[in-house]
């Protein structure tokens, strides 16, 4: 990477945090698609699957905004290394996030799990009391 040409140690770790980028996508893909065919499979029509997963996949990037946003209006042109280290550490953070959904297949991870019950409280049907069991 040429920004880094004369800095060893910081091309190596922008290298890693782009391949973990990269390998985390296509992770973040395969659930997407096995998730949607889950709830598919389940008895969903596409809307109503398309729906649990997209509340999912958002969970997820609600969860990375949240530790991104230190460095959302942090340019300061004064002070170009404390703009640097703000960038690196949100940064370092989110892949903390992305790990952590990783490590968790994506379908256990809490917000996740959290999406499903939400969903399954809001849709539950009472049972029929006047059927006698």
């Amino acid at each position: 990477m040429v920004a880094f040409r004369d800095a060893p140690v910081a091309e190596a770790l922008s290298k890693e945090l782009l391949y973990r980028s990269k390998k985390f996508v296509a992770d973040l893909s395969n659930f997407i698609s096995q998730y949607f065919a889950f709830w598919r499979a389940k008895g969903y029509d596409k809307k109503g699957s398309w729906e649990l997963t997209c509340c999912s996949v958002h969970c997820l990037y609600e969860d990375i905004h949240q530790v991104r946003i230190i460095a959302r209006d942090i340019r300061d042109l004064d002070d170009p290394a404390s703009t640097a280290s703000l960038v690196l550490w949100a940064t370092l953070r989110s892949h903390v996030i992305m790990e952590e959904y990783t490590k968790r297949n994506f379908y256990e991870h809490p917000s996740i799990s959290a999406v499903i019950a939400r969903h399954l409280a809001a849709n539950h049907i009472k049972p029929d009391t006047s059927v006698e069991a």
